[in-house]
């Protein structure tokens, strides 16, 4: 028998789309001026609302940066499910998530930057989405070893690795001023981990 699903009060859907603007407008500033020099007040304006109000959710700029990355995380996850549920097979589903990685890093580039420097601070609080991230990753790999698409490895290891190399690609491409051809980079890096690095002949 499904669970039902509990009503979501008007009070709940207002907080919701508060939070979110909220999250919003820190990842903006902050992508803007820097962790340190984003200030709750300053936060507090691209929002709209008081400062008061901004303390009503958050208890330190420390709680709200964590939000804006949840937000950002689930924005993420959210896109990266739909894109994978559109294509069959496991080469195209790779292709999916790894496209919607790039994109996303890529539109949120000033954020990112940012959280370079602070996101080593940060990482007890954000085990829990990286798990999530892993765990979605290695059902699909699963997924393709069931199908016969892929060599059967450990799929919660690949997955590992397969983070790592996006991670390296993104941090790569944040820190370059004219990073490659998005496309083309995508393109690399899913041949590379459906296919190997060696020649045919050495396969």
């Amino acid at each position: 028998m499904p669970l039902e699903r509990r009503a979501v009060t008007k009070e709940e859907v207002v907080k919701d789309f508060r939070t979110g603007e909220i999250a919003n407008a820190a990842r903006r500033v902050i992508g803007e001026l820097g962790y340190p020099e984003a200030s709750m007040e300053r936060i507090a304006q691209e929002a709209g609302v008081s400062k008061g109000t901004l303390y009503l959710y958050y208890r330190n700029k420390r709680a709200l940066l964590l939000t804006a990355i949840e937000h950002s995380f689930d924005e993420l996850m959210t896109e990266t499910r739909i894109r994978t549920e559109r294509v069959k097979g496991c080469e195209a589903q790779l292709g999916a998530m790894v496209r919607a990685w790039v994109e996303h890093t890529n539109e949120q580039r000033a954020f990112f930057r940012v959280l370079q420097l602070v996101g080593p601070d940060l990482s007890e609080e954000l085990r829990g989405l990286q798990e999530i991230y892993h765990g979605f990753l290695s059902e699909l790999l699963n997924r393709g070893q069931q199908a016969g698409e892929l060599r059967g490895h450990d799929s919660a290891q690949v997955a590992r690795l397969v983070v790592n190399l996006l991670r390296g690609t993104s941090l790569a491409r944040l820190n370059q001023s004219d990073p490659p051809d998005a496309e083309d980079e995508i393109a690399t890096i899913v041949d590379v981990l459906m296919h190997g690095i060696a020649a045919g002949d050495a396969r």
